[in-house]
C-alpha cells in the first residue's frame, strides 16, 4: 500500500467520521485532548435541515475513532445545531457547547467520554430577547467560561457566563456593549484574555473571573471581505504562563487573504506590529489558529491556496508554522495535509482548531478530498517540530515530483518493496511509505 504523508513530521491524515452519507458536508469543528483520548464535534452545512452535530472520539491518540454518532437535542424544538465547542475538565469529564440557531446556547456534560450526556443547562438567557452567535468556551479545573455576542434585546454586546460547578449553574456578565467576533483563553493564574473584532481588533482581560474587564487595548485595524471558502476574519488567542499572549486573525489589506499575528509579552499592555504569518504571500490564507505548548513553543496552522480569488475549483491545503520565541521568528512553512483538495460548497466552517499538550501538536480540519467535506486528523511530536528539522533533499534528488529512494535514486515506477521513499516538489520533501 502506497501512503504519501504530509510534510515531516506530521502523521498520515485520518478521516474522523465514517458517516457514509455524502450529502452532508462537515463544517467548523472543535476538539479536546486528554491523554490518548480525543473528543471532536462539528456542525454541517445542512444544519438548517439536519438536526444534529457529528460527535467522535478516539482512545488511541487519533489512530482511529471508535465512537462516532450524531449528537442531537430535540428538546429545544430547534433543528439548527451549530457552533460546537468541546473541552475536558480536571476530572476528564467532557463539556460540549452548542448554539441553536440564534436563539439559545446550551451546555452538556458527559461523565463517560461522550457516550452519554447527563446534564444540560442553558448558558444564554432567552429572557433578554437578544439573538446569540459565535460562542466560545474554556475550562480550567471545574470552572467553565463561555463568551458570545448578543444582538438586540436588553443586553446587546459581548456577554460572558461562568460556572463554578462544571456547568450546572451560571452567572452572567456584560463584557462590552459592542458586538463582534471574540476569542477567549485563560492564563495559568486564572486571568481571562479576550480578543474582539468589531471595527478593529481589541484585547481585554479580567483578573476576577470575568466580573470586571480592566482595560481595552487596540491591537490593529482589520480589513476583510469574504469569498469562496471563508466568510469572516475569525481570530484566535493563546496564552503561555500569565503574560505572553498571541492573537491571529484573517486580513486582506494586501489584496488577498493573509493570516496576521501580534504578540504581547507584558500581559496585553503593549502589542507588536502585525506580522504576516504565512510565508506564501500569493493566493488566499485563512482560518488561522494559534496555540502554545506547555514549553512556550507557538504553533499556528491555516488553510492556504495559491488561487485568488478563490472559487469552487480552488485547490486548498492546510499549512503549519512554528515559533520558538512567541512569534518573533518562524520556522519553515510545512504541510499538515497529505493532499490538496477542493471544496464542494463555499462554507468550509468559520473555524478549526490546533491543540497542543506536552507530547504532540494536534490538528483537525475539514476538507473535500472525498467529494464532500469531512473532518480529518493529524498530529506531530513537539520535539521534532521545535527542532525545526525536516528531511532535506539529497543533491541528486530533483525538484520534480518524482519518487526517490533513501539513497537519492530516482524510481521509474511506484515502489512495491516496503520501505520509506521521498518526493521533492516545490522545494518540500514528503515521505512516501510503502507497506
Amino acid at each position: 500500500m502506497l501512503l504519501i504523508l504530509g510534510d515531516y513530521p506530521f502523521s498520515p491524515n485520518v478521516r474522523i467520521s465514517t458517516d457514509p452519507d455524502t450529502t452532508l458536508n462537515q463544517g467548523e469543528s472543535s476538539f479536546a485532548v486528554s491523554g490518548d483520548s480525543i473528543f471532536v464535534a462539528c456542525n454541517t452545512n445542512e444544519r438548517g435541515s439536519y438536526p444534529a452535530l457529528p460527535f467522535s472520539r478516539s482512545i488511541n491518540g487519533g489512530s482511529s475513532f471508535d465512537l462516532d454518532y450524531n449528537f442531537r437535542d430535540d428538546e429545544t424544538g430547534i433543528v439548527w445545531h451549530t457552533d460546537p465547542v468541546v473541552a475536558v475538565d480536571d476530572s476528564n469529564y467532557v463539556h460540549l457547547l452548542v448554539q441553536f440557531n440564534v436563539y439559545l446556547i446550551r451546555h452538556y456534560l458527559s461523565y463517560d467520554g461522550g457516550i452519554t450526556w447527563a446534564e444540560t443547562t442553558d448558558v444564554s438567557d432567552p429572557s433578554t430577547g437578544g439573538w446569540v452567535d459565535k460562542p466560545w468556551m474554556v475550562v480550567r479545573g471545574d470552572t467553565v467560561y463561555v463568551a458570545w455576542q448578543e444582538f438586540g434585546g436588553t443586553n446587546e454586546g459581548i456577554r460572558l457566563a461562568r460556572s463554578f460547578d462544571r456547568g450546572r449553574t451560571w452567572e452572567r456578565f456584560d463584557v462590552n456593549y459592542r458586538t463582534g467576533i471574540i476569542a477567549l483563553a485563560v492564563g495559568m493564574d486564572g486571568t481571562l484574555h479576550m480578543a474582539h473584532i468589531s471595527s478593529g481588533l481589541t484585547y481585554r482581560k479580567s483578573s476576577d473571573r470575568g466580573e470586571n474587564w480592566v482595560f481595552s487595548r487596540y491591537v490593529d485595524d482589520v480589513f476583510y471581505s469574504g469569498g469562496y471558502g471563508d466568510r469572516a476574519p475569525i481570530n484566535s488567542i493563546t496564552v503561555f504562563g500569565n503574560d505572553t499572549i498571541f492573537i491571529t486573525w484573517v486580513d486582506d489589506r494586501s489584496g488577498n487573504w493573509d493570516v496576521l499575528g501580534s504578540f504581547s509579552f507584558d500581559g496585553g499592555n503593549t502589542w507588536s506590529a502585525p506580522m504576516i504569518i504565512n510565508s506564501t504571500l500569493s493566493g488566499g490564507q485563512c482560518k488561522g489558529w494559534a496555540t502554545y505548548d506547555p514549553y512556550g513553543g507557538l504553533h499556528v496552522f491555516y488553510y492556504s491556496s495559491l488561487s485568488w480569488p478563490t472559487d469552487s475549483s480552488t485547490l486548498w491545503e492546510v499549512l503549519y508554522r512554528y515559533s520558538p520565541d512567541g512569534g518573533q521568528s518562524w520556522g519553515p512553512e510545512i504541510a499538515v495535509t497529505d493532499t490538496v483538495f477542493t471544496s464542494p460548497v463555499s462554507f468550509m466552517g468559520d473555524y478549526h482548531q490546533m491543540v497542543a499538550d506536552s507530547h504532540y501538536v494536534y490538528a483537525i480540519w475539514s476538507d473535500g478530498r472525498e467529494g464532500d467535506l469531512d473532518l480529518f486528523f493529524s498530529k506531530a511530536p513537539i520535539p521534532l517540530l521545535s527542532s525545526q528539522e525536516s528531511p532535506q533533499p539529497l543533491p541528486n534528488m530533483g525538484n520534480d515530483g518524482m519518487i526517490y529512494d533513501a539513497s537519492g535514486r530516482k524510481l521509474t515506477h511506484i515502489p512495491q518493496k516496503p520501505g520509506i521513499y521521498f518526493v521533492v516538489k516545490e522545494g518540500k520533501v514528503k515521505k512516501v511509505v510503502v507497506r
